[in-house]
């Protein structure tokens, strides 16, 4: 049984093989996690070159931890809350939410409009 997967948020773009990965897995609390976590990068308006960082772990419960920072590591806000797996993208949206009243919309506005990414700074 595999106990740790991590699959990025933007593994979509490749052709639907996200789907492809978590029926290989075939653990509905993994599903779950992935669905929250993309969830959150969604509502944020990000993507991997975004500085938005989600992390959900499982276990019956999700218990999802946002972060969005500013592309000089200045600026971090994060938000922590749990969830039924039922909810997973409801959760991520919460989460999200709860970011973006911490400053996260303006803390993204302002990596936009630099026109930066966190790749042009660190390399791909």
């Amino acid at each position: 049984k595999i106990e740790f997967v991590v699959i990025g948020p933007e593994l979509p773009l490749v052709a639907g093989l996200e789907h492809q990965a978590l029926e290989a897995v075939g653990d509905a609390d993994t599903e779950a996690a992935f669905e929250a976590e993309r969830a959150l990068v969604a509502a944020l308006g990000g993507g991997c070159q975004m500085p938005i960082g989600a992390l959900c772990l499982a276990a019956g419960e999700l218990d999802l931890l946002g972060l969005v920072a500013s592309l000089d590591g200045s600026t971090v806000v994060r938000h922590r809350q749990r969830g039924p797996r039922g909810s997973a993208s409801a959760l991520g949206r919460q989460v999200a939410g709860a970011l973006i009243d911490q400053g996260a919309g303006e803390i993204l506005a302002r990596a936009r409009a630099e026109g930066t990414s966190i790749a042009d700074r660190h390399g791909p």
